[in-house]
């Protein structure tokens, strides 16, 4: 774990200050450089100059000004741009030791380092963490507040309700459609408590919700809500198209694959490693890791089917869901990572049975069962390596969905020169 944490950590800081920001990332470090106040109330306005997310990330990462102090040394400084994504990716590396946590409950402790593993080499994992944006905020805060749900309301630890709270409130305060994250705990912990579903009491026992558990759950959803607040009413207020933003890049955005999808399938594939190949590897590894988690717990096999149910149907009942982008539904991409590593396992486990019968092959079943694991995550790891070689040698951070959207943003930089001008 200590090697794969190194190797994780090594490539998020790789180049972390070399490219240059992005249209996104300039108008985020507009944002971290006003007040506090300024920053609410552009928000509360939807100034068409600034992200229109909720405001956590952005105070949050105004502690990155001790890097660069003045906006001028973030645009042009290394170590400015290098202490603006800062949180980033640390964030990062902390999501693949929380994926490894998770890993000892969905999988087991022995094999619990694949999934975290998956992340760490994560193209995706990697681009996000080298972001002046929150989406690796929302991956940790995903994977840490679905540990603590796990531990509080299915192991029965119920003195991390609070942090449970806290960790909710966090993540909504991040972007909005990280409110998907509380809605997919409460929709499987009904499916657990209405179905009867057996939970993951110690490594040995299971055990079924009481009523002492719905109370628990209950506070904590309560205390959540309490904490988001203050920020409620402006997040149902929250109906802005992004045409209306840069009309001369209307034509062009409606014109990327990526962004005409009716359900969520390619958001899944999207998840996976930046190529074609995500469907047939990560989009079949992930189901056949719910059905070897169901087997042996049906509630955790729940958890992770409302992980896709839940923003599927936020997709399919969304009217904006033509302007929906696959990092907006970035709380998937952790899970997806999760139940992959669980695929690994099962398809070694079948494959090593399978062969194991064969009396020509004097291999031993966990040898063949340990070849097989170390086979395809490296595959996945050479899968993972040529977009990244392809990210590192051109710094293109202009889209975190498609190389192809250079146009794209060409033209939305255009057009935000334009406004500029005419509105100084």
């Amino acid at each position: 774990m200590i090697v794969i944490l190194v190797f994780g950590a090594g490539l998020r800081f790789w180049h972390l200050g070399t490219a240059k920001f992005w249209a996104d990332e300039d108008m985020g470090v507009a944002s971290q450089y006003r007040s506090v106040r300024e920053i609410i109330v552009e928000r509360i306005e939807r100034s068409q100059f600034i992200n229109i997310e909720p405001p956590g990330y952005h105070i949050l990462n105004k502690v990155a000004q001790v890097f660069a102090p003045d906006p001028d040394d973030a645009f042009n400084s290394w170590l400015g741009r290098f202490g603006l994504r800062l949180i980033s990716a640390l964030c990062g590396i902390l999501s693949i030791y929380i994926m490894f946590l998770l890993g000892k409950i969905f999988i087991d402790k022995t094999y619990a380092w694949i999934p975290a593993a998956l992340l760490s080499f994560s193209f995706y994992g990697v681009f996000y963490s080298q972001e002046n944006r929150p989406y690796s905020l929302v991956v940790m805060l995903t994977l840490l507040s679905t540990w603590l749900f796990i531990e509080a309301f299915f192991k029965r630890r119920r003195r991390l309700a609070i942090p449970y709270s806290f960790s909710v409130a966090a993540i909504c305060y991040m972007h909005y459609t990280a409110i998907l994250t509380p809605m997919v705990h409460a929709a499987a912990f009904g499916a657990a408590w209405l179905l009867r579903l057996k939970t993951p009491f110690d490594e040995y026992e299971s055990t079924r919700i009481d009523r002492w558990d719905v109370s628990a759950f209950f506070l904590a959803g309560v205390g959540a809500l309490i904490l988001f607040s203050p920020w409620l009413p402006h997040s149902f207020s929250m109906a802005v198209k992004p045409t209306e933003y840069f009309h001369s890049a209307k034509g062009p955005s409606l014109h990327l694959s990526y962004i005409h999808f009716i359900l969520a399938v390619s958001t899944y594939a999207h998840f996976g490693c930046g190529g074609f190949l995500s469907i047939f590897t990560y989009g079949l590894l992930a189901p056949i890791g719910l059905i070897g988690i169901r087997r042996n717990n049906s509630s955790l096999a729940a958890l992770g089917a409302c992980f896709y149910i839940v923003p599927t149907l936020f997709v399919l009942l969304n009217s904006y869901s033509i302007y929906l982008q696959p990092r907006y539904l970035i709380i998937v991409f952790p899970i997806h990572q999760l139940l992959a590593g669980a695929g690994i396992v099962e398809i070694a486990r079948f494959a090593s049975k399978q062969l194991g019968r064969l009396r020509r092959l004097k291999f031993q079943r966990m040898k063949i069962f340990t070849y097989l694991i170390g086979a395809i995550v490296a595959f996945l790891f050479f899968m993972n390596l040529i977009p990244l070689r392809y990210y590192y040698a051109n710094q293109i951070k202009c889209s975190s969905e498609n190389f192809a959207e250079v146009q794209f943003c060409e033209q939305y930089l255009q057009h935000m020169v334009s406004a500029l001008e005419k509105n100084p």
